[in-house]
């Protein structure tokens, strides 16, 4: 039996991580089991064990196929998971992971000013100097991938954007 999923992408600082949790807030809302995952916070190793994989992704899908069976058995009926991924092979990596999950990409956008802030807000030293060199180039990388089946704005409050790909995925009917 498949499960729902949806996974946010974007580059560094677009809100994929905040706008996950206003998801499962929704969901949780109206009683929806259901997994939240950044799958960046399962590969965090630093400095990271592969220099060509700068965002630990092996590593964090290694983990995520890991946990799966548990959260089956906790009975998750939807996956919203928040991840960086740039290429139509990452995609398919977190697929076959995962073949229960019939995923569905959206793409979180904001703009570089808001980035920029976010980013410079959260974190700090080599993190802070690396994400800001690296952002403008990473959201060109994923927006020319075209992975993504809806693009959401998160240049609001992340309760709105939460709500549009809630409509755009027809998981609730939350009204207007």
């Amino acid at each position: 039996m498949s499960v729902p999923g949806v996974v946010l992408i974007g580059t560094i600082g677009a809100g994929k991580t905040t706008v996950a949790e206003g998801i499962s807030d929704l969901l949780s809302r109206v009683g929806t089991r259901h997994a939240l995952i950044d799958l960046d916070w399962l590969g965090q190793v630093y400095p990271p064990p592969d220099p060509g994989d700068p965002f630990d992704l092996s590593l964090s899908i290694r983990n995520l196929r890991a946990i799966w069976p548990n959260l089956r058995t906790a009975g998750v009926e939807r996956v919203v998971l928040a991840a960086t991924l740039t290429n139509e092979d990452e995609l398919q990596m977190l697929r076959d992971a995962l073949p229960e999950v019939e995923w569905r990409v959206v793409r979180i956008v904001a703009s570089p000013a808001a980035v920029a802030e976010r980013i410079s807000a959260r974190e700090k030293g080599g993190l802070l100097e690396d994400f800001l060199a690296r952002t403008d180039e990473l959201a060109a990388e994923i927006a020319s991938a075209e992975l993504e089946e809806s693009t959401v704005s998160n240049d609001r409050s992340p309760q709105d954007a939460a709500a549009e790909v809630i409509s755009l995925l027809g998981w609730l009917n939350l009204g207007t």
